[in-house]
């Protein structure tokens, strides 16, 4: 209990320092789960990370996590969740900032290095494209591959399909063809006709 009064206590004067810092920039600052989630503007990303990993209240050491929600309905269709912890306070944040698909988003790897591979897959999954990250490769998908799967429009089938061929002897990239073969369903239930079949035979056999 003395950890969470504690905790509490310094996120309330962190966002009173967020709310007097950033107060133009800052869309929304709410607490979630006893978590401090607070909602930016993209542009303010590396100015605001910076703040949340040098200021004595918060000494935010590590990004843990990138997470997105593809909201697809909205004009801002992707939420970007930041999950960010400090090992001196044992408390961890959420700050969140939404953008489109065009809108380029700040990179943080300037304040933490985990943010690299992290954009990486944001970019691999989502196609996400975040400025001053000059590594955005796949990372999660092979190199070939076309589109971006968590998108919410993305077609589950996929665009390629990789198999290999045995008769040239190698792996190839092929476009799905989700045409199948015509086939003959029997829609009589097996279970039903060996019951009717025992019933038969058993008025068979007491000669009904």
């Amino acid at each position: 209990m003395e950890h969470v009064s504690l905790i509490t206590s310094l996120n309330n004067q962190i966002n009173l320092q967020v709310h007097k810092l950033f107060s133009k920039n800052t869309l929304l600052t709410r607490w979630k789960n006893n978590e401090l989630e607070i909602i930016i503007e993209s542009k303010n990303l590396p100015y605001f990370f910076a703040f949340l990993k040098q200021h004595t209240l918060s000494n935010v050491q590590q990004l843990i996590e990138i997470a997105v929600i593809d909201q697809i309905t909205r004009k801002n269709r992707f939420k970007i969740n930041y999950v960010v912890s400090s090992v001196t306070y044992n408390n961890r944040f959420v700050i969140s900032t939404e953008t489109d698909e065009i809108t380029i988003v700040p990179s943080v790897i300037n304040t933490y290095d985990s943010a690299t591979w992290l954009e990486r897959e944001v970019w691999d999954l989502y196609g996400i494209h975040f400025e001053g990250n000059n590594d955005l490769r796949r990372i999660v998908t092979d190199y070939g591959f076309k589109g971006h799967p968590l998108r919410k429009d993305f077609p589950l089938t996929g665009f390629l399909e990789v198999y290999y061929n045995d008769e040239e002897k190698k792996i190839v990239y092929e476009p799905v063809e989700v045409a199948q073969e015509y086939r003959v369903f029997c829609l009589q239930n097996p279970w039903i006709h060996s019951q009717e079949s025992d019933s038969d035979a058993d008025f068979a056999e007491e000669g009904f």
